[in-house]
């Protein structure tokens, strides 16, 4: 197997009141092989407003295309007045020299990107990684709730990536949020090379990764916004966060944990499953023994985390969640999430500093969804 699934829990007992129980998911690749087959669809803004940065968004998805290995397949769409389709499921080579002699000119016509990213996805059975690219609000259809209703395929991730301060974080959020993606909130155009670099996979030790998480009880998920996840590939270590409720006096399997995926090296289907287990305690000091308190601060962390963006309009609000983070950090006793929380506090006030409410709340979403969810070491 090329996965190693590690499941932990909160709590190993139950307790003669019902309580929420925290549980931490990882999937830790062991092997990895060459990625092959995968399908990029690169979502390009070539409006007007785009022209300062053009040459660098080119740059970056050209960067991007250049270090993605043989047998993987590249779609582009540009978007200005109307959404075009300049290659489709062509090889990486191919894709490159479709890009030659692009003229940013015109509005955003965001949603119909959007849909024919969609249409293409679903046209091809590879695993895709839709990554959309636009500095502006869109102008074919700027209502949010309309963008809930593309159907883009189970199989498919969404990365966003927005810069500057003029286009529509909401939107993008939602498109994001259908995928469990990653939203980047780019400030200089500069950065841009950097994000469609490191979005290129070379090496995976699965595909086809979904996830099932069953209970007698009730399941909710932090991180990801969907049970079954589909995660589409495994490129680095994937945690998920989420918590079961916990009946009183409750005996036997909470939850149940099923992983599927198509091992890269072998290429056989593989299935693992896990269950978490907990036995009623006989006294409340035996159920406030058996807990793990390092676990649960993680995912205490991860929950209050998730929520931070929703109150960053809220200056109160949201001075309360870093402190509670800032808590939180430091009772798991990891130094990478007391160094991460430390540096996220000391953006957002460095950004809040500058008069944009909008600019924290794009940061923070961005900051998030990329902790959250990134594939990481």
């Amino acid at each position: 197997m090329t996965i190693a699934v590690r499941l932990e829990t909160s709590h190993l007992k139950s307790s003669s009141t019902p309580f929420e129980m925290g549980f931490r998911l990882v999937l830790v690749p062991e092997s990895t092989a060459k990625a092959s087959n995968f399908h990029y669809v690169i979502l390009l803004d070539t409006s007007s407003s785009m022209k300062d940065k053009f040459s660098l968004a080119v740059d970056g998805m050209r960067g991007m295309i250049e270090r993605m290995p043989k047998g993987n397949f590249v779609s582009i769409i540009t978007f200005s007045d109307e959404a075009k389709i300049i290659a489709e499921h062509v090889s990486p080579d191919s894709a490159l020299s479709s890009v030659v002699g692009l003229v940013p000119l015109g509005r955003t016509a965001l949603f119909s990107a959007l849909n024919l990213a969609a249409k293409i996805a679903n046209r091809w059975e590879d695993p895709t990684k839709i990554i959309v690219l636009t500095d502006g609000f869109p102008t074919d259809v700027p209502i949010k709730e309309a963008y809930g209703n593309i159907k883009f395929p189970e199989r498919s991730n969404i990365i966003a990536i927005g810069v500057g301060t003029e286009y529509n974080e909401e939107i993008l959020q939602s498109v994001v949020e259908k995928s469990n993606g990653i939203f980047y909130h780019i400030e200089s155009p500069e950065e841009i090379p950097d994000v469609f670099t490191e979005n290129a996979v070379e090496e995976i030790s699965a595909k086809d990764v979904r996830v099932e998480l069953t209970s007698p009880s009730s399941v909710s998920l932090i991180n990801f916004s969907s049970n079954p996840i589909y995660l589409g590939f495994l490129e680095g270590v994937v945690r998920i966060y989420g918590k079961v409720h916990v009946p009183s006096n409750f005996s036997g399997a909470i939850l149940t944990v099923k992983v599927v995926y198509q091992d890269a090296v072998t290429n056989r289907k593989i299935e693992q499953t896990l269950q978490a287990n907990v036995t009623p305690s006989t006294s409340h000091q035996e159920f406030l023994s058996s807990i793990n308190k390092e676990v649960q601060a993680d995912v205490n962390y991860q929950s209050v985390l998730m929520s931070l963006p929703s109150v960053i309009d809220n200056s109160v609000e949201a001075t309360k969640k870093l402190t509670k983070l800032n808590e939180l950090a430091n009772q798991t006793k990891r130094l990478d999430i007391i160094e991460y929380t430390r540096k996220l506090s000391q953006d957002v006030e460095n950004t809040k500093k500058l008069g944009s409410s909008d600019s924290t709340k794009k940061l923070v979403y961005s900051e998030v969804t990329r902790k959250l969810r990134s594939n990481s070491e």
